[in-house]
């Protein structure tokens, strides 16, 4: 029994050891439904009957006939800091609460056969700083979003058995803003080409302007497939 328990543990140590390192980013959004909130996001093999079947699992939302209709929004409050190693500076993030919103247009055609309408944003990410954040410099405003259209249909084919699809027309924005530091352009003439101010005695890290890149309408074409398959009522 203790070589049954020590084993996994050994297992998971060599697995850790060979593994390569890995990196994470806050970009998914996936509280798109409050019913699905309250499973604690469980909503993909059985969804919710509120329309957001169309965004965790388009096979879902059949079996409801007649209109249904789900607006809303999920507010997100973004907190963190930034530390520097070496002066011990904490920069606090200064994010705004950002509204994700969701809707859903669902209409029950018969217990077969479903059609429906989901607009939603499940990627974004946004980071705001003071202007005098030291890394104002890479970025101190950025906002990155995709707003997902997305008309499904689902059918069952037989009983315990529903296959849904939803075609994905998404629309993209971007913001960038960030601070430039004279220190690292280049010096006019009369100074040899080349050369760069911060040669010339000016410090690291003096604001000279700000730089902005705004990018919006950019289009692309996904695609959402979902199967459902109860073999039994307890399965």
């Amino acid at each position: 029994m203790r070589r049954a328990i020590v084993a996994p543990f050994i297992a998971g140590a060599l697995l850790i050891a060979s593994g390569a390192p890995l990196a994470a980013q806050g970009f998914g959004v996936y509280e798109h439904g409050t019913c699905t909130m309250g499973r604690a996001g469980t909503a993909v093999a059985s969804p919710c009957k509120d329309g957001s079947g169309i965004f965790y699992n388009p096979a879902g939302i059949t079996g409801t006939p007649g209109f249904l209709v789900t607006v809303g929004t999920t507010v997100i409050s973004a907190g963190g800091a930034f530390i520097n190693d070496t002066t011990g500076l904490r920069t606090e993030l200064d994010n705004d609460p950002i509204p994700v919103p969701h809707l859903y247009i669902q209409y029950g055609v018969n217990d077969q056969l479903a059609l429906g309408l989901g607009v939603f944003v499940p990627y974004g990410l946004g980071t705001r700083w003071p202007t005098t954040f030291e890394g104002r410099f890479s970025g101190f405003d950025n906002d990155l979003r995709s707003i997902y259209i997305q008309p499904t249909a689902a059918f069952e084919v037989i009983d315990g058995l529903q296959i849904g699809a939803g075609l994905d027309v998404v629309i993209g924005s971007l913001e960038l803003n960030q601070r430039i530091d004279l220190f690292e352009q280049f010096a006019p003439a009369p100074a040899p080409p080349g050369t760069i101010i911060g040669q010339l005695g000016i410090q690291r890290g003096t604001d000279v302007a700000s730089a902005f890149v705004e990018a919006t309408g950019a289009t692309g074409i996904g695609g959402n497939f979902g199967i459902i398959y109860t073999p039994v009522e307890q399965v």
